[in-house]
């Protein structure tokens, strides 16, 4: 399933909450890193750099768990 854009995001211990309940990512697969203003935030890592990506929630699929 797919997020609504009224979805409160909250990332605790590289791990998705949304509006309280927890919920598994399926896409995007990368680790998780924070929300900012509403927008999830993982970060990928490549050779001595790391690259911080920015999702709308409309962009975050996965399932409650």
């Amino acid at each position: 399933m797919r997020l609504r854009s009224t979805d409160r995001l909250k990332v605790l211990n590289h791990s998705l909450s949304v509006n309280g309940k927890p919920f598994k990512v399926q896409y995007p697969d990368e680790p998780l890193c924070c929300v900012e203003h509403g927008k999830l935030v993982t970060l990928v890592i490549k050779g001595c750099g790391c690259s911080l990506t920015y999702w709308d929630p409309e962009e975050v699929e996965g399932n409650y768990v």
